[in-house]
């Protein structure tokens, strides 16, 4: 039975005032020693003004945001405002956005395209510059850049569309000592380049899970033949190939780990494999590089490596699955252009910590309440929606109900979710462009399969 508009409201709405309560927020302020004794900023006001205050192109000043305070009743001076951000305040706004991540909207169903994965797990960081004031814990990569430069990892499950895991390193930090951790049999984990490592790949098969990534060229690919290790020459191989040809082998990856894997070649047309060269030269960590020829005529054919058998990800598929992975850059796109996660002006570090929690706070919120309207459209109705449109009028809508989460107004609550939910039905439906598949329509045919 297909649940109603009104029963999918009402998740929603308990969802928002179990997440936002005051009474666990306050709790939560004193386990962490935000809160010591009677304060006029408490836990709650605090985390209510860090998860409502809009990163714009230039954010409230401490005056500012002390007059808003006492506009509200609470009057505290910007000094007496400044001293409430420390170490105790990031790791109450930390905790509080950790757990909203952890938390579950109240959902009997998932993607009713129920593909023969477990999960389906993108990783993926993003990166923006700070200020020089944070250059001493988020030490940016020097160069042309800023001094202080922040990246956010995160974890995705693109079949039950829920975040995973969250988490912030300075942006030196390589991606490959941060890969996914949480992995489960039968996972499904989509990774770019950046988290390539033979150590990680053995992983997540002694995991009895699957992976699906580009091969990183200069990868030392053997393949078995009367039982003797032959090392195979991909250039060679690269070089026969004509246009639309796919080749699939049967390989071992490493000079010592040999980690068993389906090799698939796909020979690219001319002018994808130029435009491919081209991105390549123009990539940051290669502007200062000789780039072999090898690894030029490489950009001739898309490479991709798994460990799932034929019948799980058939050779036609492993391209279009593979291009899943892109949701988590649409989702990286909100976050900068809805969210301006990237606005920070010059503050103190624990300033910034607070408000950065309070943002990701903001979009954990609106996120798993976009994807429980995803879910439950789609397998009501076929309606997709598109994350930018959507998430535009999310935020829109929990602006408004900001006062209402406050004063737990449930029927005002309820009335703004049901004012959201046909606006999205009506104006936020995904595009498809013309002759692409959508990400859910790409999911019903690894069903299909």
């Amino acid at each position: 039975m297909k649940p109603s508009n009104s029963s999918i409201v009402a998740k929603v709405a308990n969802f928002l005032i179990q997440t936002l309560n005051e009474g666990y927020i306050e709790e939560l302020a004193k386990t962490t020693a935000f809160v010591k004794r009677q304060s006029k900023i408490t836990g709650y006001i605090f985390a209510m003004m860090m998860t409502f205050e809009l990163r714009q192109q230039k954010a409230s000043s401490l005056e500012e945001l002390s007059t808003r305070l006492g506009l509200e009743g609470i009057p505290i001076s910007k000094q007496g405002l400044d001293n409430r951000f420390n170490e105790s305040s990031v790791i109450f706004m930390k905790l509080l956005t950790e757990n909203a991540l952890s938390s579950k909207l109240d959902r009997a169903q998932v993607l009713d395209n129920a593909i023969p994965f477990n999960r389906i797990m993108i990783k993926d960081s993003t990166v923006f510059q700070l200020p020089t004031t944070c250059s001493d814990k988020y030490v940016g990569c020097g160069g042309g850049a800023s001094e202080a430069g922040i990246k956010i990892q995160y974890e995705y499950d693109l079949k039950c569309k829920e975040g995973i895991n969250i988490s912030a390193q300075p942006s030196r930090s390589p991606d490959n000592k941060h890969y996914l951790k949480d992995i489960q049999p039968n996972d499904l984990c989509l990774e770019d380049l950046g988290y390539f490592t033979l150590d990680h790949l053995g992983d997540i098969i002694d995991k009895e899970a699957y992976f699906l990534t580009r091969l990183k060229y200069g990868t030392t690919v053997f393949i078995k033949k009367n039982n003797q290790f032959e090392k195979l020459n991909l250039d060679m191989l690269v070089s026969k190939m004509k246009e639309g040809q796919i080749m699939e082998l049967d390989v071992l990856l490493g000079q010592d780990k040999k980690v068993p894997a389906r090799l698939v070649l796909e020979r690219v047309p001319n002018e994808v494999a130029a435009k491919k060269r081209r991105k390549l030269k123009m990539d940051k960590q290669n502007k200062r590089k000789t780039i072999s020829k090898g690894r030029l005529a490489f950009c001739d054919v898309n490479a991709y490596v798994t460990n799932a058998c034929i019948k799980l990800l058939p050779t036609a598929l492993i391209r279009t699955i593979y291009s899943l992975r892109w949701q988590i850059e649409i989702i990286f796109k909100t976050w900068k252009s809805i969210f301006n996660l990237d606005k920070v002006n010059p503050m103190k570090l624990h300033r910034f910590e607070c408000l950065n929690y309070g943002t990701l706070l903001q979009i954990i919120i609106c996120t798993k309440v976009f994807n429980y309207y995803k879910t439950i459209l789609w397998n009501n109705s076929n309606i997709e929606l598109s994350e930018l449109k959507s998430m535009k009028c999310i935020l829109s809508m929990l602006l408004h109900m900001k006062t209402h989460i406050k004063s737990g107004a449930i029927k005002r609550i309820k009335d703004l979710l049901k004012t959201s939910l046909n606006v999205l039905i009506q104006k936020c439906k995904k595009e498809r462009k013309k002759g692409l598949l959508t990400p859910m329509m790409i999911m019903n045919q690894l069903t299909l399969a």
